[in-house]
């Protein structure tokens, strides 16, 4: 996989798809960010095993593929970079370099076949909700929306 995408628009689907990813796992790929590259987009995933959320950005992709890499590191490196493009590109051994400008990190990715299939999102006990760009799987869709709804509440009470 090698892909150029725009700083912004990579962190923002980071810390989208990062509130479905479990801190700690027995499954380490659970505490990683399903990344897949291809046409002229890259769809990050995040899920663990309950809730699952995925989202799309544009993407300059100069070879396809997918990657897992772990959600905080990737998260922290990203933080670090300097305004503009990033660059990600993965070898065939799980290497994969992240470069914008001077700066450049590496972090060795897992395999996206261990990364678990998301549920078919036309199946029973499953609700696509599409919430700022991003597609939440999930019957806690309810409380997300419970939970927004109280802190509008709590933000006006406060005003």
């Amino acid at each position: 996989m090698n892909i150029i995408c725009d700083k912004t628009l990579l962190s923002a689907a980071i810390d989208g798809v990062s509130k479905a990813v479990t801190l700690r796992s027995t499954i380490p790929v659970l505490e990683g960010i399903l990344l897949k590259a291809e046409g002229f987009q890259l769809t990050l995933t995040g899920y663990d095993l309950e809730m699952g959320i995925v989202t799309t950005i544009e993407a300059n992709v100069k070879e396809p593929g997918e990657i897992v890499l772990n959600a905080k590191l990737l998260s922290s490196m990203i933080s670090r970079m300097p305004a503009g493009q990033i660059t990600i590109q993965s070898a065939d051994n799980g290497k994969t370099t992240i470069q914008s400008g001077v700066a450049q990190f590496e972090i060795q990715s897992m395999s996206a076949t261990d990364f678990p299939e998301l549920p078919n999102t036309g199946g029973a006990g499953t609700i696509p909700y599409t919430i700022g760009g991003f597609l939440l799987l999930t019957g806690a869709a309810f409380l997300l929306l419970y939970h927004h709804t109280k802190r509008r509440k709590e933000d006006s009470v406060s005003s």
